[in-house]
């Protein structure tokens, strides 16, 4: 999941210095994402505040699908990466 910054309306958001020290970027997304999830879909959004006030606010969009992951895939994860699990302490 990606940010596109490209269509942020803003290269800058202007506040006074003294406002600095109240500036609040708050994420809110869904508690729980299930998968299948279709590019575009809203998940969540990302707020820009000073002094409780909402400054700028986007939302936060899939850039592409995310499918829904099976037991076999999962799998042919650990048959094919097998040797490395074994490296890197499968069982810590």
């Amino acid at each position: 999941m990606q940010l596109d910054l490209e269509k942020i309306e803003y290269d800058e958001i202007p506040i006074n210095k003294s406002e600095l020290n109240s500036l609040e970027v708050r994420v809110k997304c869904k508690n729980e994402l299930v998968a299948p999830l279709e590019e575009n879909e809203e998940i969540g959004v990302i707020e820009v505040r000073v002094r409780d006030e909402v400054v700028y606010s986007t939302n936060i969009v899939l850039k592409e699908k995310i499918e829904k992951k099976s037991l076999f895939y999962f799998l042919k994860q650990l048959v094919c990466n097998y040797g490395s699990y074994m490296e890197e302490g499968f069982c810590n």
